[in-house]
């Protein structure tokens, strides 16, 4: 993760400001880039779950989607237990409309991701900015679907 001298962050959000905004589930099996993003994340006034694995992530998935929150799922490819592909099949499998961002730095997945349903992927390292832009354009087809 590499952040540049220009990142703006919309710190100072209300708790009305925030509630507009998707809540984010997190996943990164590297505890200080998972800190990090969930950081930023948090700060731009997203609601962040971080885990830590695919499973947590499809667990955190389905908890949300029983109480009606239709979450962002942003998450690295290469963790154990369930990487990003295998989470995001099984994402997919619960929800076809489930908005899943994979940031990865092996390119050789992209398109398998792409096929499978994966609304976007960021090569690693991926600046914040570019981050905020991609969950901003996933957001607003979480809002039309």
């Amino acid at each position: 993760m590499s952040l540049t001298e220009n990142t703006t962050l919309d710190e100072g959000k209300t708790p009305t400001d925030r509630e507009e905004k998707p809540t984010i589930i997190v996943a990164e099996d590297d505890p200080a880039i998972l800190n990090l993003i969930s950081t930023l994340l948090t700060r731009s006034g997203y609601n962040t779950i971080p885990v830590t694995n695919g499973t947590y992530a499809v667990e955190k998935y389905k908890e949300l989607m029983e109480k009606g929150v239709r979450p962002i799922v942003v998450m690295d490819h290469r963790m154990p237990v369930k990487n990003g592909l295998e989470a995001s099949k099984e994402i997919l499998s619960i929800n076809k409309e489930a908005k899943i961002l994979i940031l990865s730095a092996d390119v050789f997945i992209k398109e398998r991701a792409l096929q499978i349903g994966v609304k976007k992927f960021l090569d690693k390292p991926v600046r914040f900015n570019e981050l905020l832009l991609a969950i901003k354009n996933i957001a607003i087809l979480n809002k039309n679907n």
